[in-house]
């Protein structure tokens, strides 16, 4: 790579140990490119974050680990946590949908997943898929 943009892609690196550093709180933890051990975490992660714990991967599973409807703020004076939930009726909410250009298009996070097989909602845990069956993915 040259030496100029080398900079840069190391700098983006550190953007995807941060996000791995919520899914996996090893330290030191490495991802093959970047490293981030326990001076990395309290530089990069606030009390609340609790070193990656309760930030990032936490509110990205399905299995609903994070509470994504607390009024908690993470930052003093910031957002609560909730002011990043979709607020659709699913949800409770009355929000509404409005169309966007794809040139401007920012797509949401799936926050809620149900894969189906035959019709049949499998729920969570393991499931063996049988050749021929039918998947089918419904998602907010």
């Amino acid at each position: 790579m040259e030496r100029g943009l080398e900079r840069y892609y190391a700098a983006h690196r550190n953007v995807l140990l941060l996000y791995q550093g919520t899914v996996s709180l090893a330290n030191p933890l490495n991802n093959g490119e970047a490293t981030m051990g326990v001076t990395e975490r309290a530089a990069w992660f606030n009390t609340y974050e609790n070193s990656g714990d309760n930030t990032g991967f936490t509110y990205s599973r399905l299995d609903g680990a994070g509470n994504w409807t607390s009024t908690n703020m993470p930052v003093a004076g910031g957002d609560a946590i909730r002011a990043g939930l979709n607020n659709t009726a699913v949800f409770g909410g009355g929000g509404s949908r409005s169309s966007l250009t794809w040139s401007s298009a920012v797509w949401p996070n799936v926050a809620q997943l149900e894969v189906l097989t035959n019709g049949t909602a499998l729920g969570s845990g393991t499931y063996s898929v049988m050749v021929g069956s039918t998947q089918q993915l419904r998602y907010v």
